[in-house]
């Protein structure tokens, strides 16, 4: 099945980093960026961006996928917590991270926090909060792994007046 990646495109709420505007870092694709824990107090809330695929598309599962370090010890944690304005939100995953860049990937949900199927605006309207422990930790990237199945199309042959011409194969009736 194919899958789509979605990345942070607003914040909303941060404290405790390097970066004002964190969400242009950890939702950049880029490595080489990065934005650094610099208080024990830290945290992160914002927005992803929409989906972009076009067509109808039915969600299988979504996965949070975080790219970082620890920096201040050999190991560290982030609460990870995928949020929704009006339904129930999922359960804060701990995702632990050491002194080697890693990346680490949360629990795969295929069913909303109440229990209902995923849909394209639903996850438009999900929150994403990061809470790093005290250790201290180094993000490059976060983002969502959205997989999902195009809806099938039963294509048909109407022809109301004219002439089909079959230049070769055949047509089945």
């Amino acid at each position: 099945m194919p899958v789509t990646i979605i990345r942070p495109d607003s914040t909303i709420l941060q404290a405790g980093w390097d970066s004002s505007t964190i969400h242009l870092v950890i939702g950049d694709s880029d490595n080489s960026t990065s934005a650094i824990q610099d208080n024990e107090i830290c945290n992160w809330r914002g927005t992803l961006s929409n989906i972009t695929i076009g067509g109808d598309i039915t969600i299988q599962e979504i996965e949070l996928a975080i790219h970082a370090v620890a920096t201040r010890a050999v190991s560290t944690t982030i609460a990870a917590t995928i949020e929704h304005p009006t339904a129930l939100d999922y359960p804060t995953q701990v995702l632990s991270f050491t002194n080697e860049a890693s990346i680490r990937t949360g629990d795969v949900f295929n069913k909303t926090g109440s229990g209902a199927t995923i849909t394209r605006e639903y996850i438009d309207e999900l929150i994403v909060q990061l809470v790093p422990a005290a250790a201290g930790v180094t993000i490059f990237e976060a983002w969502l792994n959205v997989t999902y199945t195009a809806a099938s199309t039963t294509t048909g042959l109407t022809l109301t007046t004219g002439k089909i011409i079959l230049s070769q194969g055949k047509i089945t009736i």
